[in-house]
């Protein structure tokens, strides 16, 4: 198995050198969703809560990224994104998992990692289970409304004293 190691991106110019092909091993990733990442890069790697991790080899090439945020309210870290070169998946998945475990493991968050993925066999090949929760989505299928007015609000709009509900 190639050797890697994983180190935390914390410059977003680095992130924008990741290749597309790393990204495009990720079912569902296109160009548009490659050129999102790389142009928020700043702003990926600037918060604190996004956990941002190339895959190096030994030649200091990059051959995969982890990219998981913490989530502060679920007390969970998510995995937002996984995705190595084919020559070195065999056991990443496990591996990844592992390193964030130990990353996280002096903080205030529970030992407990959540995933969407395309490709649940590979997952609950890494040892993960489903969830109780059930991942949900809304997509708009027609154009919002621009009859909206947003206004200020009036200080009568404002509930005062007595009018403030237990």
């Amino acid at each position: 198995m190639p050797d890697y190691k994983f180190i935390r991106i914390r410059q977003a110019e680095l992130l924008r050198l990741v290749p597309d092909e790393i990204f495009k091993q990720i079912k569902g990733v296109d160009d548009e969703h490659i050129f999102r990442v790389k142009t928020f890069a700043d702003l990926i790697v600037a918060d604190i809560t996004q956990l941002v991790y190339g895959a190096f080899d030994t030649a200091g090439r990059i051959k995969g990224l982890l990219w998981a945020s913490v989530d502060v309210i679920g007390s969970c870290v998510c995995v937002r994104m996984f995705a190595m070169d084919p020559e070195y998946q065999v056991g990443g998945l496990k591996r990844a998992m592992e390193f964030l475990f130990e990353q996280v493991k002096d903080s205030k968050v529970d030992k407990r990692l959540e995933c969407c993925t395309a490709r649940p066999k590979a997952f609950y090949n890494a040892g993960w289970e489903d969830s109780k929760y059930k991942h949900l989505v809304y997509e708009v299928k027609d154009e919002l409304s621009t009859d909206i007015e947003i206004t200020e609000p009036d200080d009568q709009d404002i509930p005062q004293g007595d009018d403030i509900p237990d």
